[in-house]
């Protein structure tokens, strides 16, 4: 079943621990995150990682990399200290490199033809 945008927001409020587990975001919190969300996925789109043509359709498999993603590009805004948000920035990163990954052709498992000139 696809994630919807409101579970994207809750899933970054729990890992910057603006958001206790089992509940909600604090409604600044989850405006400041929703505020940023649509501006990093456009980002993530133009720039060929992954595109999310719908955010209350979010397929399984990126949506924990695109809320690490989003979770280092929201954290200054939220007030989180320099030492989580190396963490959260090394997090960004990877999840990011997951989400081309995950975007890139599968593998054919067909050998190539040799092409002599």
């Amino acid at each position: 079943m696809p994630y919807t945008a409101d579970d994207l927001v809750l899933e970054v409020a729990q890992r910057l621990g603006v958001a206790p587990d089992g509940q909600g975001a604090e409604p600044e919190s989850a405006e400041k995150i929703r505020r940023v969300l649509r501006a990093v996925v456009g980002d993530l789109d133009a720039r060929g990682v992954y595109a999310f043509p719908d955010l209350d359709a979010i397929p399984d498999a990126p949506f924990l990399h695109l809320a690490d993603v989003v979770a280092g590009r929201v954290y200054g805004n939220l007030g989180i200290g320099a030492e989580q948000g190396m963490e959260l920035t090394a997090k960004e990163q990877a999840g990011e490199m997951k989400l081309r990954r995950l975007n890139a052709l599968p593998y054919s498992r067909a050998s190539a033809r040799p092409l002599f000139f």
